[in-house]
């Protein structure tokens, strides 16, 4: 099955634009950005400062929400929350492209057909995650059932009973033994462990920027340049900027975690932050 190809826009410059004037809505980048108020090329946005995550995640969200009245929805985080860290908040239309860039991902891997059944298998701390991705795979046609691992023999049990197609692994590192494979596809985050069901194929998420790509071999992972703008900052850690999101504007964040952009639609992470 052919991959999807995501091609950077070729209005990205007008993009690019957009967003930095959605950013200086809000206080923090306001401050941040210092004196730019326009892109006109890409050597404009590349001069503009690179915000590390840290920093972003010990705003309030007063100051980083652009326009509160598009605020619909806060999910939940795959590693939970912690301390005072920003709640992420999406309006509808960021919504909706979040969930259409994971059920695009499944369509790589898996052929279109009706009638599928889905299992996410999680820790109680990743709960409220884990229903927003039992939710994704019910918007993709995958009626789906959400278990915690409290009970593992519980939990394996009732696997082996659903015999689902897709099985999502949440829950940390799961030997071979402690659940039946799935019939179709083997569904991990930020290239968690699982056991050696194939195929496979692993989501690269980060909290706040929400899904940046998706690998089948966990070596190369598929960038979605439609909806993100990649770089690589000095220090070698991936650096995104959300194309689309007029709620909570992401502007040259630098992710925690290590990596090497390969080519025009693949990079590869090095080094995960926990």
């Amino acid at each position: 099955m052919a991959a999807t190809v995501y091609n950077t826009p070729d209005d990205v410059v007008e993009l690019l634009d957009r967003i930095l004037q959605t950013a200086l809505r809000t206080r923090f980048y306001r401050s941040a950005l210092g004196g730019q108020r326009a892109i006109r090329s890409l050597s404009d946005f590349e001069s503009l400062p690179i915000t590390p995550i840290a920093k972003l995640r010990r705003q309030a969200p007063a100051d980083v929400i652009a326009d509160p009245d598009r605020v619909s929805w806060i999910f939940g985080r795959y590693l939970g929350r912690k301390g005072a860290e920003v709640a992420v908040a999406e309006g509808a239309d960021e919504t909706a492209l979040r969930y259409a860039i994971f059920r695009d991902a499944l369509k790589d891997v898996l052929p279109v057909r009706k009638g599928r059944t889905g299992v996410v298998l999680t820790t109680p701390e990743r709960r409220y995650f884990a229903a927003e991705v039992g939710t994704m795979l019910g918007y993709a046609g995958i009626a789906t059932h959400v278990f915690t691992n409290r009970d593992r023999a519980r939990a394996s049990r009732l696997i082996g009973l659903i015999q689902p197609d897709v099985l999502a692994l949440l829950s940390g590192e799961v030997r071979d033994a402690d659940v039946p494979p799935p019939r179709e596809l083997c569904i991990t985050i930020r290239r968690s462990p699982a056991p050696a069901f194939a195929p496979q194929m692993d989501l690269y998420l980060v909290d706040e920027l929400g899904f940046l790509g998706h690998s089948t071999d966990r070596r190369r992972w598929m960038t979605y340049n439609d909806q993100y703008y990649y770089e690589v900052s000095g220090r070698g850690r991936l650096v995104v900027t959300a194309l689309r999101n007029r709620t909570f504007p992401l502007l040259r964040i630098e992710t925690e975690d290590e990596a090497r952009l390969l080519d025009e639609h693949h990079f590869k992470i090095g080094r995960l932050a926990h």
